[in-house]
């Protein structure tokens, strides 16, 4: 049973659909321990006939659409290397027996830590100082800070929770629009000494949600308090 579980796994082709950095090193180097590799898709040539026998895809922000779940006969699985399967035709999956999976909770550190690095860029006003900054001399004052400052969430899931930790961190005040908000308490501010209204005196929005049935929004506006 065992030598016919490894005989079938070590033929598996994996593709992979993605221009992430490293993942066809990563990837394949947790395969070796079973006998297994993954290839990725060269992007220079047509990628329907590279694809055509693979068990596997591997995909990243490419779209698993029925013509091209239709050129895979073999096709299995469609993993996804992140969370969201937004790009997946999973109704047609289904409908084909191919199984789709993604990887939980796996960017929410590295999306709240890119949220605050982007409140900080606005925050600094790095945009218009980033010029004086490579030459030494800094002309204007480099915008204002995050303390103080009120942030209001939309939806705060897993990512939207991680992003007020680091949020308060910086001494903001929190406030979020989110479901089931009495399982949240400790997260946000409910200091009547600020004014929890979305939206008014806020200085940054935070939208975590999945609008219009499109990808997954993750959005910082700048908005009212003016940081200049």
């Amino acid at each position: 049973m065992r030598e016919t579980w490894l005989f079938h796994f070590n033929n598996m082709k994996i593709m992979i659909l993605s221009y992430a950095a490293g993942l066809t090193e990563i990837l394949s180097g947790k395969l070796k321990e079973f006998g297994m590799t993954a290839e990725r898709v060269d992007y220079n040539k047509p990628i329907l006939t590279q694809i055509t026998d693979a068990d596997v895809l591997v995909n990243g922000l490419g779209k698993v659409n029925k013509p091209l779940i239709d050129a895979c006969p073999k096709l299995k699985l469609v993993h996804q290397v992140g969370t969201g399967v937004d790009n997946v035709d999973i109704g047609y999956c289904t409908l084909k027996s191919i199984y789709v999976a993604n990887i939980p909770h796996i960017n929410n550190v590295s999306v709240a830590e890119h949220t605050l690095f982007l409140m900080i860029y606005l925050a600094k006003n790095m945009k218009s100082a980033g010029e004086g900054i490579m030459k030494r001399r800094v002309f204007n004052v480099l915008g204002s800070e995050l303390y103080g400052k009120k942030l209001t969430i939309i939806g705060l899931g897993a990512t939207g929770r991680e992003v007020a930790k680091r949020a308060k961190a910086f001494g903001m005040y929190i406030t979020a629009v989110t479901k089931h908000p009495d399982s949240k308490k400790g997260i946000i501010d409910n200091n009547n000494n600020h004014n929890n209204r979305f939206g008014h005196q806020t200085s940054h929005i935070y939208f975590h949600q999945v609008l219009l049935e499109k990808l997954t929004l993750l959005l910082i506006i700048h908005v009212f308090d003016s940081f200049y």
